[in-house]
């Protein structure tokens, strides 16, 4: 039987990313229209570095506007502050300049696109959006290293970080997910209904698998005992992956119930008892029915890993899917406490 797509059980669970690369995973048009752009300058009253968004307020206007108190929604500090955007970059008491999306309800908010600091550089979004003001720019590559300081050596039981190289040059950055899926007649059906709202999954700082596996952000593999650890920055999350076979009915969850053997030096997950209604936040949902087999193989020299999720529902696809990314080891990287927050008050 399909559960109930829709309930508010989901939205009790403590996500970027749209996954857009800059909002740890829920898209800006829930709360913003994408199709008005609105500018403005102004002085920074209030900087707030936070996950999953980071808020700049300005008090400024638009171009011969009222004075107002703007409200300018970043991606998630936990990713920006990796992106050579440092915190001293924005300070109470600059003069700046902030151009994006503007608020559906709140028409002094933003979501940032262009943000031209005080001294003169540009912080851009993402490396899709073009330059404003200047071609000064600033906060658009991710820290790298050379592979000589990574964390560690072969093997998956390190830190594993989003791999730059694998982005594409133009458009939303997508690590995971396809362009396309083979939808069932239901699935289609779920997703015309959809309604990028209340029921978009993560805009209370909530994930769920597969969804958790697109994370920008840093995850790190630990033993605990027998039993292996996949550790997220992001939600500071925690799957658990069992390596020996048990006995009963497994408990549901957003991350669903895995059990894992390795086949060399690759780790083989299968994960079932999904309590999680979404494939993805673009309205594809998922049944209690889910099984995703997973493939983590590194590489021999440890710098990469790469990652293959095979997901069957049949009630959702008429054939498997199979999803895929890399991860990168990167020199000095740790999973950092994600502490989400999440206001939609002043949207």
């Amino acid at each position: 039987m399909i559960r109930s797509l829709v309930r508010a059980s989901v939205f009790a669970l403590p996500s970027f990313f749209l996954p857009q690369f800059g909002s740890s995973h829920h898209a800006a048009s829930i709360h913003y229209d994408m199709t008005d752009i609105a500018e403005v300058a102004g002085r920074v009253t209030s900087v707030q570095w936070a996950n999953p968004h980071t808020v700049i307020t300005v008090e400024g206007s638009e171009d011969g506007g009222i004075e107002a108190e703007w409200r300018i929604e970043a991606a998630a500090a936990a990713m920006i502050l990796r992106t050579g955007v440092e915190r001293d970059s924005v300070s109470v008491g600059d003069t700046v300049r902030a151009a994006g999306y503007r608020g559906r309800r709140n028409t002094n908010a933003i979501f940032m696109q262009n943000f031209l600091l005080a001294d003169g550089r540009e912080w851009r979004s993402s490396r899709a959006i073009e330059p404003r003001w200047t071609a000064d720019l600033v906060g658009t590559s991710w820290t790298t290293a050379p592979p000589a300081e990574s964390n560690a050596g072969p093997g998956i039981f390190k830190v594993w970080s989003l791999d730059e190289s694998t982005l594409p040059e133009t458009g939303p950055p997508r690590p995971l997910w396809n362009d396309s899926y083979p939808l069932t007649e239901f699935a289609r059906e779920m997703q015309r209904t959809w309604g990028n709202g209340a029921e978009n999954p993560y805009v209370n700082c909530a994930n769920g698998m597969p969804a958790i596996m697109d994370t920008p952000i840093p995850m790190e593999f630990v033993r605990d005992g027998d039993d292996v650890v996949l550790r997220f920055e992001e939600l500071d999350a925690r799957r658990l992956i069992v390596m020996a076979e048990t006995d009963g009915s497994p408990t549901p969850g957003p991350y669903g119930y895995s059990t894992g053997r390795w086949d060399g030096e690759s780790l083989v997950v299968r994960t079932v008892a999904i309590d999680w209604p979404w494939f993805d936040q673009d309205g594809i949902p998922l049944t209690e029915n889910t099984e995703i087999l997973e493939r983590f193989t590194p590489s021999l020299d440890g710098q990469f890993l790469d990652y293959i999720a095979t997901v069957v529902d049949e009630a959702v696809f008429t054939e498997p899917v199979v999803l895929d990314r890399r991860f990168a080891d990167l020199a000095g990287e740790e999973v950092q406490a994600y502490e989400c927050q999440w206001d939609e008050s002043t949207l």
